[in-house]
């Protein structure tokens, strides 16, 4: 099983990279659609693949040239491999004075 958190932590050591470039429209709406995606508070995996995987498709030509890159989107693509999600569902413990 894999928390949510780590979904959203490995998509933004992965954005740190995306960020090193100047992108066209195209992959911008894509990565904006995968960070949506990322950051739902109930998450769909295989919305989450098919996103990053639309993402991947169109950078492909970059990631021949930046190990960095590569390496950080391969890290993500490892975290999608575990399609059991858990939430940390966070409660509220109020205290009543009588």
């Amino acid at each position: 099983m894999i928390s949510s958190a780590d979904i959203q932590n490995s998509y933004n050591a992965m954005y740190k990279q995306l960020r090193k470039y100047i992108w066209d429209f195209s992959v911008v709406a894509a990565l904006a659609d995968l960070e949506i995606a990322v950051y739902k508070k109930f998450q769909n995996m295989n919305d989450i693949k098919a996103r990053f995987y639309r993402l991947r498709s169109q950078i492909v030509d970059v990631l021949s040239t930046d190990e960095d890159l590569k390496g950080a989107l391969d890290a993500f693509e490892d975290v999608l491999k575990d399609d059991n999600i858990y939430v940390k569902i966070n409660k509220v413990e109020e205290v009543l004075q009588v």
